[in-house]
């Protein structure tokens, strides 16, 4: 088997995909789908009522809406999106004076996983 490394295309996945969505998610699966779920270009959007200024490489959801998606426990997620954290994956910001205010998962390196651009640099 090679070992070359390289990129494929991945088609985002709609909700109804059974395969997608049958079964609790993997780490990597779960780190798959931040990626997919990341704005890939700047986007101003509506968010419980307040305009939020989409950045590109940022996933706007709640732990609570992901623990449902990947199938595991809002514990789970925060471990997780912690050790992402402590990896140098993703960035967090949230602000905690305004409780119905969206937070954003930073996909660091964004530009790596999803550049238009051919590269021969490894990816994590």
């Amino acid at each position: 088997m090679s070992k070359e490394k390289g990129y494929i295309k991945s088609w985002r996945p709609s909700n109804d995909d059974e395969l997608y969505f049958e079964e609790p998610f993997t780490k990597w699966q779960a780190w798959h789908d931040l990626c997919v779920l990341a704005l890939y270009k700047d986007k101003t959007f509506l968010s419980r009522g307040s305009l939020v200024q989409g950045k590109r490489g940022c996933v706007y959801a709640s732990h609570r809406f992901l623990a449902e998606r990947w199938k595991w426990s809002k514990l789970k997620v925060e471990r997780f999106l912690r050790t992402l954290k402590i990896l140098g994956r993703i960035d967090t910001q949230t602000n905690p004076q305004k409780k119905n205010r969206i937070g954003c998962i930073s996909i660091l390196n964004y530009n790596k996983y999803q550049s238009d651009e051919p590269t021969d640099e490894p990816t994590d």
